[in-house]
């Protein structure tokens, strides 16, 4: 009788410890670490024809609605090497990657720039060899060697308005070809910031930018 009641009163002790160590312990925000992806050109690709398809105003890249059932496009913010880093927050459902572009370029038949892939792949290599600074931070973690993710797509066909915001005019079934560095992420629920862009000096211009993500659960 004895034995069984100091085998209860331990096994209740046991359980209260567990219970308060439980509740001492302090949460670890995004223990998980992200998987950061080289994406499918077929993905980068739709990211283009999406905004390019869309008005400027009001300006598509500041919208986190576009992508596909699985993942959601997020853009850079293009401004001059030193300005203001552009700022966005969005809600995202759950269980959706993103799709990341740190730097990139289109080059295309109805700007000029050429009508098959070796003069179009010319101009837009014309432009990436002169991608630098690379960044890319996930809740203040740098992700390391970002020129591995370097996605140049096939030849694509867009459409696009008069007022677009890429500026490349109206165009109809405009043969056209991306290439950059682009990276795919998948986040746990609840809150992330996420910052990138990359700097073309030459041009005197960087895409930075940071994401205030809340991922529902």
């Amino acid at each position: 009788m004895i034995q069984t009641s100091i085998r209860v009163v331990r096994s209740v002790l046991t359980s209260l410890l567990l219970i308060c160590g439980l509740m001492l312990s302090p949460a670890v925000a995004h223990a998980e670490t992200p998987k950061v992806e080289r994406p499918d050109s077929t993905l980068t690709t739709l990211w283009w024809k999406t905004f390019l398809a869309l008005p400027g105003t009001p300006n598509p890249l500041d919208r986190c609605d576009l992508g596909t059932n699985k993942v959601t496009f997020l853009a850079g913010a293009a401004g001059p090497i030193g300005g203001p880093v552009g700022t966005r927050t969005c809600v995202i459902p759950k269980n959706k990657s993103f799709l990341i572009p740190l730097i990139n370029v289109e080059c295309s038949e109805g700007e000029g720039n050429g009508s098959d892939f070796a003069t179009l792949s010319s101009c837009t290599n014309g432009f990436v060899k002169d991608f630098t600074n690379l960044s890319l931070k996930i809740d203040g973690a740098p992700v390391e060697n970002l020129t591995q993710y370097r996605v140049q797509s096939d030849l694509f066909r867009f459409s696009s308005p008069a007022d677009n915001a890429f500026s490349v005019g109206e165009q109809t079934n405009n043969l056209a070809l991306s290439d950059g560095y682009w990276v795919l992420i998948k986040l746990t629920p609840g809150q992330h910031s996420v910052s990138f862009g990359g700097d073309d000096i030459p041009l005197g211009f960087t895409t930075s930018v940071t994401y205030q993500l809340t991922v529902k659960k």
